[in-house]
């Protein structure tokens, strides 16, 4: 072969290879390799998701699949959060007739699962009105209890103060740690109803 016909050959193979604007046969050409790529790259990612992160692949369809597992997700989060102390039923009250300055002797089936001081804001819910009334609420210091491993029956006291108007009560409370590392403040569960009485 000579270089003439070399460079004809090369020449002809260059031309060949050049896209060609006008020419349907390059666009159909160039449609069917992009998406032939593109295919393949989908296909590639796809199976890259699935066999490395299959929850990536469990994604909620909607916005409100996606709301119900968030919020089914707090729910979690919150059951398992570490607290200070855990109750297990009611409070139950001694004496469901009293007067307005008494004691009331509460009692509690508690594990306390952290030694730090702690105060409590004292509250007491109106079962007429159906609210808790925010004037009769107090804070105090939390007597320290022992850390427990397990659940027992614990007693304290709680002064009734000396306004409270004629009805039925139930005692609640919250327990606020203080400087206590990861605990948060919690709600006790309410007490059984009690009376104030004349």
């Amino acid at each position: 072969m000579t270089k003439e016909q070399e460079d004809q050959i090369i020449n002809h193979w260059r031309q060949g290879r050049r896209f060609n604007v006008k020419n349907f046969k390059d666009w159909m050409d160039l449609i069917i390799k992009t998406a032939a790529v593109g295919a393949l790259s989908i296909a590639v990612t796809a199976f890259f998701v699935n066999a490395v992160a299959p929850e990536w692949a469990n994604v909620p369809k909607d916005i409100n699949s996606l709301a119900t597992e968030v919020a089914a997700l707090r729910e979690v989060i919150s059951f398992n959060e570490p607290q200070i102390v855990e109750f297990k039923g009611n409070l139950i009250v001694a004496d469901n007739k009293l007067r307005a300055g008494d004691n009331l002797q509460v009692t509690a089936v508690l594990r306390r699962n952290a030694g730090c001081a702690t105060q409590v804001i004292n509250q007491f819910y109106d079962h007429n009105a159906n609210l808790l009334v925010s004037r009769y609420t107090y804070v105090t210091d939390a007597v320290k209890t022992p850390v427990s491993e397990d659940f027992g029956v614990y007693t304290f006291q709680v002064v009734l103060p000396s306004d409270m108007s004629l009805g039925r009560y139930s005692y609640s409370a919250k327990l606020v740690p203080l400087e206590c590392g990861v605990y948060e403040e919690i709600v006790l569960p309410l007490s059984t109803p009690f009376y104030i009485e004349d």
